[in-house]
């Protein structure tokens, strides 16, 4: 294979390479979803910069938010994640290039770029580490260079490279680099400078990490030493590998250049690194639409696409979870009612939580805070939202989910002044600059929130008496919310399925004079159900059921229900394979085989 031959198959290959990579990112990852994930902000603003002037490694993270704000564009996103990782390999080529010259052998420079690839499948992966890698690289490279120069120059080079590598990148680039060192300088050890460095090397790597964790309070030596690679939690075995990656290609080299050096590989060695080169290729086409994390990304799927709005998405996305995890059947239960069918199809899903997958906040924890607030936002508990998005920004200050539902509340409930205060940092960020414009446009100026449509929803229903809200009891939440405005279709449809999941039938039978206010111009079938029930356990007492009936429908369906317990003499667990054919979507089944009072079993979610 000639030269020119040789440089075309490389660059094809390469671009179908970033072809490949783009395309998967696009349309299998989505960097739209890591964004929603972790809820990046980055603002140019100097007190911003500060804060992560102040520790070591603040420099690439600072540098990783200012990218990760634009994964909030799919395309853009895809593109700059493609770029990156383009980078990496391009400089995992340049080092080794330094260790093997004519004999690099061209797979090897892919490696790292694809493990990133992998690691961005996880949404909670952050670009942090990328870039640490980048400069770690980058700045053992500008060592490499100084190879040939005098021990002098090298030595020198060590004592700037390391300390400012240190603070730039924390302990793990530290560590990525000084490996790439002493695989350089033990391939040299015939100079005896090359032993002094080695030493240098271990000290520097030691006494940076040492005195940082002494005269830290909140570091110590392990974590000062470790960086980002201590920190990781899921990803940490794929990070060490990939942070072992170069060293030990850069280790090779003795065997590589051994392998040159056999007449037959020798003269067809570029024939072998062309065929390397459509290796990777195949790799990265066959194996990363496989290694695509597909639980953790319908997990965000369903919040992503609930918090867009997109509730015909939820339910379907949701089929693919486990409904083990109360967060699934909550953003299904938001979605069921957003279409209409809560009080109609609620039981079609396993709502083995009761009351608990309705309403989280009597066990909440961190990751559910801002679902919580959510919830309220909907139903025009404005105070109550905004309580539960103050308690996320504990958890997640410089969420931009965060920080807008705590600008929307304030000025829905009036608090100007506070809504100017988040405007002002919102209005310093890039990307959220152009909301923060709009909505400081709605300050002291109710007429703009009539006629938004979906603020005014809210508004509307904004309780005109404060009360305390019960954490532990959300139903009388909903009770008070139902009372101060009876045509609150949200609160009513959440408290009437309360009822049903916490077999509370007399309440459900009192409330049913909201029903008309309401427009309903039928009793929702999971509410005939409730009712057929109470009225079966109390004979002597008919609900008011005013203007409406129970349909035929729902009478015939119970009959029959009861006909297949009676033909099993009222033994439940004999008669549930029969039931749950046919009626598995009722109230009745929920009750008899579902619900957590049923089963007695202990919910604990903290």
């Amino acid at each position: 294979m000639n030269e020119k031959s040789f440089k075309l198959i490389k660059n094809i290959t390469t671009a179908i390479f970033l072809l490949v990579i783009f395309v998967f990112f696009y349309t299998k990852v989505n960097p739209e979803l890591i964004h929603y994930k972790q809820q990046p902000l980055f603002l140019f603003d100097k007190f911003f910069l500060y804060g992560f002037l102040k520790y070591q490694g603040g420099v690439s993270e600072y540098i990783a938010l200012f990218f990760t704000q634009f994964f909030t564009y799919k395309f853009a996103g895809s593109l700059l994640i493609t770029l990156l990782i383009f980078v990496i390999a391009l400089l995992t080529g340049s080092v080794l290039n330094s260790f093997y010259g004519k004999t690099s052998n061209t797979v090897l420079h892919y490696i790292p770029s694809l493990l990133f690839a992998l690691l961005f499948t996880h949404y909670s992966f952050q670009l942090t580490a990328l870039i640490v890698f980048g400069l770690s690289l980058l700045f053992g490279l500008l060592y490499l260079k100084t190879q040939k120069s005098s021990p002098v120059i090298k030595t020198a080079t060590l004592l700037i490279i390391m300390p400012l590598l240190f603070y730039l990148a924390g302990g793990s680039g530290l560590i990525l680099f000084s490996t790439i060192v002493l695989v350089s300088e033990i391939s040299y050890l015939k100079k005896t400078n090359s032993i002094i460095n080695i030493a240098l090397v271990l000290l520097l790597l030691v006494g940076i990490t040492l005195l940082t964790s002494l005269f830290s309070a909140y570091t110590g030596f392990k974590t000062a030493l470790l960086g980002l690679l201590h920190n990781a939690a899921q990803q940490k075995t794929m990070l060490w590998l990939l942070w072992a990656s170069v060293p030990v290609f850069a280790a090779l080299q003795p065997v590589i250049k051994q392998t040159g050096k056999i007449p037959f590989i020798s003269k067809n060695m570029r024939v072998i690194t062309g065929a390397n080169m459509l290796v990777i290729l195949l790799f990265a086409v066959s194996l990363l639409p496989f290694q695509n994390n597909k639980k953790e990304k319908n997990s965000v799927l369903v919040d992503f696409y609930a918090a867009q709005g997109e509730w015909d998405k939820v339910p379907e996305t949701a089929q693919n979870l486990s409904f083990s995890d109360r967060s699934v059947i909550f953003q299904v239960n938001r979605a069921l009612y957003h279409q209409g069918r809560l009080a109609g199809e609620a039981f079609s899903y396993p709502q083995h939580w009761g009351e608990y997958g309705l309403i989280l906040t009597t066990y909440y924890n961190s990751k559910v805070l801002m679902k919580c607030s959510d919830l309220f936002f909907e139903m025009g508990h404005v105070k109550g939202a905004l309580h539960w998005a103050y308690e996320a920004q504990t958890k997640k200050e410089n969420s931009p989910e965060v920080l807008k539902r705590i600008i929307l509340c304030n000025i829905l409930t009036g608090e100007y002044t506070t809504a100017e205060k988040f405007l002002a940092v919102l209005s310093k960020s890039p990307v959220h600059r152009n909301w923060a414009k709009k909505y400081r446009a709605y300050l002291n100026n109710p007429k703009k929130i009539t006629n938004d449509k979906k603020l005014n929803s809210i508004y509307r229903f904004i309780p005109s008496n404060d009360f305390f809200s019960n954490t532990r009891h959300p139903q009388y939440d909903l009770l008070k919310l139902l009372e101060e405005n009876p045509d609150n279709k949200m609160a009513f449809e959440y408290f009437m399925i309360d009822c049903l999941l916490t077999h509370n039938l007399a309440q459900l039978a009192l409330n049913l004079k909201y029903l008309d206010n309401l427009g309903y111009t039928s009793i929702p079938r999971h509410i005939e159900e409730g009712l057929l029930l109470f009225m079966v356990l109390n004979e002597n007492f008919r609900p008011d059921l005013g203007k409406f009936k129970i349909s035929a429908e729902s009478q015939q369906r119970f009959s029959d229900y009861s006909k297949i317990l009676m033909k099993y003499r009222g033994n439940r667990k004999e008669a549930q394979n029969e039931i749950a054919e046919k009626y598995s979507d009722t109230f009745w089944y929920y009750i008899n085989y579902l619900s957590p009072i049923t089963l007695k079993r202990k919910i604990n979610e903290n």
